[in-house]
């Protein structure tokens, strides 16, 4: 009798031959924040800059932006990989092992370019798979943080964090790719090297730091991508979404319109490491405040605080003093930071269970595509970055305005899950 007590149940997940067990959920948040920073560095920062440098002295200097086009071309495949972290389970897991792959397939595309010997066609070769790792690896890490971040009550802390990180591999690029211009004068291995071994480190870390036991339980049964898209508290953000992404002035624009203008002191004006640097200062800021602050109030100041910035970058760029214009651009770039943070905070408390990838790339990526479309009409047509600035500082007013229309499943609920509603 009591052998028979001890005899497995044959529903137990593992003893049906052909039933799967489930996945397990990310583990260690420090492994994806690690993540974002090195896969930030190892597929744009030294990427971008080591192609472009490859193409001038070949000589090639028509393939520059065929490489830099080959490299984000995957980068519209995203949502098919949140689709995939989400529903298809690679090596136990929904988030390890994906961001294993891609960092296998970035050191194997920085290894092939060094056995190449840094030929430019090599470079546009290499592209593609980089592409493929950067866009993966970025759908994996949100997806991993934002899980995290619901199962902690901390998405406002995790999005600070990433947004922090993203702009910290920028900063922390430049005196790289000084110590790599020089060294690399000797081999092509010598910066090929360190971004594969950037890369290989974080798949080992992955490896050593990933929960190898399978969850006790299931997961809660997944919500549906349709029903999702079709949920109320999905479309009542779409308006806030829409604004937040055309309010921005387009930085290419700006930045040509200030090198015309202010040809010898374009630098000082703006140097390159004043961006990320307060970028990093408002996530911060975010960060901190996130801990006293309700989610929808912080919003709010978010996007009013950005459109009093571009009102105020308007009237700068309008009066062309050199002093308040470089104060309004910083203010500018340091408000536009604290919205991105909030955003991506926004998208992580909309991602639904069983779905968080999809759901936050998803919410996070139209005000990326509204941002884009607003670059390429204002750049064809020539708007002037004085007038754009007071459009898009309406727009930030608009999309302040607009918090008060999210369901308060989303801004007031402390854990962020979104109660998705039915169609």
């Amino acid at each position: 009798m009591a052998a028979m007590d001890e005899a497995p149940s044959p529903y137990t997940p593992g003893i049906i031959g052909d039933e799967r067990p489930p996945p397990r959920p990310a583990g260690r948040a420090v492994v994806f924040l690690v993540a974002t920073f090195v896969m930030a560095i190892v597929t744009s920062e030294l990427w971008q800059e080591w192609s472009r440098r490859a193409m001038v002295i070949t000589g090639s200097t028509a393939s520059v932006n065929a490489v830099v086009g080959l490299a984000s071309l995957p980068g519209v495949l995203i949502l098919l990989w949140a689709y995939l972290s989400d529903a298809v389970p690679l090596w136990g897991t929904r988030r390890e092992g994906y961001l294993m792959l891609a960092c296998l397939v970035a050191a194997v595309a920085w290894l092939a370019v060094a056995v190449a010997n840094g030929h430019h066609i090599a470079w546009l070769v290499a592209a593609v798979p980089l592409g493929f790792a950067a866009s993966m690896s970025r759908a994996a890490i949100a997806g991993a943080l934002t899980e995290i971040g619901q199962r902690r009550a901390a998405t406002g802390a995790y999005a600070a964090s990433r947004t922090a990180l993203v702009s910290l591999a920028s900063l922390a690029s430049q005196p790289l790719l000084v110590w790599s211009a020089w060294a690399a004068y000797a081999s092509i291995w010598l910066i090929a090297g360190v971004a594969a071994g950037l890369a290989l480190a974080v798949l080992g870390l992955t490896a050593t730091l990933s929960d190898t036991a399978a969850p006790v339980l299931a997961p809660p049964p997944p919500v549906t991508i349709g029903r999702f898209l079709r949920s109320r508290a999905l479309w009542t953000a779409v308006p806030l979404l829409v604004c937040a992404g055309i309010a921005r002035v387009p930085q290419g624009l700006l930045m040509l319109e200030l090198r015309e203008t202010h040809a010898d002191r374009f630098l000082m004006l703006f140097p390159g490491w004043e961006g990320p640097a307060v970028a990093i200062a408002a996530a911060v800021v975010y960060l901190l405040a996130s801990r006293r602050v309700g989610f929808a109030p912080l919003l709010g100041l978010a996007l009013l605080a950005k459109a009093a910035a571009l009102a105020a970058l308007a009237l700068a760029y309008n009066g062309m003093a050199e002093g308040p214009l470089r104060l309004a651009l910083l203010a500018q770039a340091a408000c536009h930071g604290l919205a991105i943070v909030a955003i991506l905070d926004l998208a992580m408390r909309m991602a639904p269970t069983g779905r968080e990838a999809f759901g936050v790339v998803l919410v996070a990526g139209v005000p990326n595509v509204l941002t884009t479309a607003v670059d390429t009409v204002a750049i064809s047509l020539q708007v002037p970055a004085g007038r754009l600035a007071w459009f898009a500082a309406g727009a930030a007013l608009a999309a302040a305005i607009a918090v008060r229309l999210l369901p308060r499943e989303i801004t007031d609920r402390p854990v962020g899950r979104m109660v998705v509603s039915p169609p």
